[in-house]
């Protein structure tokens, strides 16, 4: 994925794209905390299902895949590359899924 280069004068062109409206919302603090609470749930739950897994003693084990991704302009100038990266994150999850399973986790 290519990572469009930021403008220089990045302030004033948010400021300019939220005064068109074309973004729905101010830079918020929250959203980073909401990012970190999300990979938080996301940890803990893969930690609980492997200890389920483990428990359970199945002939097979039960799998997820998650993918997460804070949003930015500057990283993403179409929905295209912003599924683009996610898709690539639930890839990547999916991975580390198979090899924590092929290492008995």
């Amino acid at each position: 994925m290519q990572v469009r280069p930021t403008s220089t004068n990045e302030s004033l062109r948010l400021d300019t794209l939220r005064g068109l409206h074309i973004l729905d919302t101010p830079p918020e603090e929250r959203f980073d905390r909401d990012d970190a609470a999300t990979r938080e749930v996301t940890q803990r739950l893969t930690q609980r299902l492997d200890e389920h897994n483990d428990e359970a003693q199945r002939g097979y084990r039960i799998c997820y895949s998650v993918g997460q991704i804070p949003y930015g302009a500057a990283r993403h100038a179409t929905v295209a590359e912003l599924l683009s990266a996610v898709d690539a994150a639930i890839y990547s999850h999916k991975q580390a899924s198979k090899a924590r399973t092929a290492r008995g986790a």
